[in-house]
C-alpha cells in the first residue's frame, strides 16, 4: 500500500512537469507568432472543462500550428466563450480586400436572466413593478430600446429589453440582467418600424437592428488594418484635406484595430443624426443605419446605451465620409487651421468628436505606436 504514494507522486510530478512544457511552448509560439513566423491551423474539437481553469462551456475555433514542423509540437486549441457572438481567432487575412460576409439575419431568441436573484418586471423601464422573476428565468426578447439609467452587475446601462416569459407575462427588464452578451442588438428597437430608406427623401430612412450591406470581416491585427485603410486616408486628405495620420489613428481606436465595425462597416464610430421620430439621416455615402449598443460617457457618467450608426457597403465608403463630416462640419472649422500640423489637428478634433475626456491622448499614442505619421 506504501509503494502507490510514490507512484502517485510521480504521476503528479509528470503532470506539473507536462503542463509547464506546456506553458513554455505556448510562449514560444506567441513571440514566434508575433516576430512574424507562419502560422497555421485546422479543424479540431476539444473539451475547456478540464486543467487548472475553471471549467466552463466553451467551443473551439481552431487549432494553431506552431511555427515549426518539427516535432514534438503539438497543436493548440484556440477556443472563445460558449455565448460569444464571434468564433474566436482566426487565421490572418490579406489585407487588401478581405472577401464581404452576408449580414445575419436577426434571430431572436430566449436569453437567460442572470446575476439578479429576484429580477424586477416592470410596466415601463424603471416603471412600475409587475412581478419578480427567478434567476435563471428563460424569457423571450421582444424588443430594446434606451431608458432611465440603471446599474447592474454587467456595470451601468440605460437599455432595457421588453420581454415575454413562457407563461405569456411581459414587461420591461434592464438589459444588463440578460445573458445576451452581444453589443448587437437581439431584437428590434422599440416602437421603430421597418428598417428601410425613405421613399422621399434621400439618404435618411429607418435604422434597422443588422446592417443592409455584406459586412467586411474583421483584420487579423492591426498594422495589416493600417495598411489596409492607407490608400483610403490618403484620398481623403486629397479631397477633404484630413491628415492621414489622424485618419488612420481615428479608424484603429474605433475599431480595436480593424476587429468591430459597429456591424456595419463603419470605421470611425460615425452615427446617423435623427431627424424625426423614427427617422435617422445618413446621407449618400453611407446606404442605411444600424441600431447598436455602445458605451457612452454623459455628464460625467459612464454607460452603455443604444446608438444609430451609419452603414456603408465599403471600406473606402466609409473612409471618404469621415473626411467629408470633419470637412464640412462647422465644429471642426477650427481644426483645418492647423492641417498642415497633424498633432494640433488631432487635439482639435478630439474636444467634440467624442465623449471620452482622454480620446486625444489615446489617438496620440496610437499615432506614435503604428507610426502613422509616414502616411501624411
Amino acid at each position: 500500500m506504501g509503494a502507490s504514494y510514490p507512484r502517485a507522486r510521480d504521476r503528479r510530478r509528470r503532470s506539473h512537469r507536462g503542463l509547464m512544457e506546456g506553458r513554455a511552448r505556448a510562449v514560444r509560439y506567441a513571440a514566434a507568432h508575433r516576430n512574424g513566423a507562419p502560422a497555421r491551423t485546422r479543424r479540431c474539437t476539444a473539451t475547456c472543462a478540464r486543467g487548472r481553469v475553471r471549467p466552463a462551456p466553451c467551443r473551439v475555433a481552431c487549432c494553431v500550428l506552431p511555427p515549426s514542423s518539427r516535432p514534438p509540437w503539438r497543436s493548440w486549441p484556440l477556443a472563445a466563450p460558449a455565448a460569444a457572438t464571434t468564433g474566436g481567432a482566426v487565421a490572418p487575412r490579406q489585407a487588401s480586400a478581405p472577401a464581404p460576409q452576408a449580414p445575419t439575419p436577426l434571430t431572436p431568441g430566449p436569453a437567460t436572466t442572470t446575476t439578479a436573484p429576484s429580477l424586477a418586471l416592470r410596466a415601463a423601464p424603471a416603471g412600475r413593478l409587475l412581478a419578480r422573476l427567478a434567476r435563471g428565468t428563460r424569457v423571450t426578447v421582444e424588443c430594446q430600446r434606451n431608458g432611465p439609467l440603471a446599474t447592474t452587475a454587467a456595470g451601468a446601462t440605460r437599455v432595457w429589453a421588453r420581454v415575454r416569459t413562457a407563461t405569456g407575462r411581459r414587461g420591461y427588464v434592464s438589459d444588463g440582467y440578460l445573458a445576451t452578451r452581444t453589443s448587437a442588438l437581439v431584437a428590434p428597437y422599440c416602437g421603430i418600424g421597418a428598417a428601410g430608406p425613405d421613399p422621399a427623401v434621400a439618404g435618411q430612412g429607418r435604422c434597422g437592428p443588422v446592417s443592409p450591406f455584406a459586412l467586411i470581416p474583421p483584420f487579423a491585427d492591426a498594422r495589416q488594418f493600417v495598411t489596409a485603410v492607407a490608400p483610403a486616408a490618403q484620398a481623403s486628405r486629397d479631397t477633404y484635406g484630413v491628415p492621414p495620420s489622424v485618419t488612420l489613428a481615428q479608424a484603429v481606436l474605433e475599431t480595436g484595430g480593424g476587429k468591430v465595425a459597429a456591424l456595419a462597416n463603419n470605421f470611425f464610430g460615425m452615427k446617423a443624426q435623427s431627424v424625426a421620430a423614427s427617422t435617422w439621416r445618413w446621407e449618400d455615402l453611407a446606404g442605411g443605419c444600424v441600431f447598436k449598443k455602445t458605451w457612452e460617457v454623459r455628464a460625467g457618467r459612464s454607460a452603455t446605451e443604444i446608438a444609430a450608426f451609419r452603414a456603408y457597403p465599403t471600406l473606402e465608403a466609409s473612409v471618404l465620409d469621415h473626411g467629408r463630416r470633419l470637412a464640412t462640419n462647422p465644429a471642426y472649422a477650427a481644426a483645418f487651421q492647423h492641417a498642415d500640423d497633424p498633432v494640433r489637428f488631432l487635439r482639435e478634433i478630439a474636444r467634440r468628436y467624442a465623449t471620452d475626456p482622454a480620446y486625444a491622448d489615446k489617438l496620440l499614442d496610437l499615432r506614435r505606436r503604428y507610426a502613422l505619421a509616414q502616411y501624411d
